[in-house]
């Protein structure tokens, strides 16, 4: 299995929603594909499901889909909230 870079992979969820898995800050965080056609911040992820996610990744050609300007990648933090 590859290591885990800031290109990351994309999965679909049992709804098919997209998610990206992508190391970001020095952390592996879970994006969701927002209606506005961007990445926005879900939550961090252990190693563990990184790895589950991992088998159900979308191969390169679909997951380019979501990245229709590879120059203008779009990541949007949510404000963390809680302790």
């Amino acid at each position: 299995m590859k290591r885990l870079d800031e290109k990351g992979f994309v999965f679909l969820d049992e709804a098919s929603r997209p998610y990206h898995v992508r190391m970001w800050e020095g952390q592996p965080w879970l994006f969701y594909w927002h209606p506005n056609k961007e990445w926005v911040s879900l939550r961090t992820l252990s190693q563990m499901d990184v790895w589950i996610f991992a088998a159900t990744r979308l191969p390169d050609e679909q997951a380019a889909l979501y990245f229709p300007d590879a120059e203008k990648d779009r990541l949007i933090a949510r404000e963390k909230v809680g302790p």
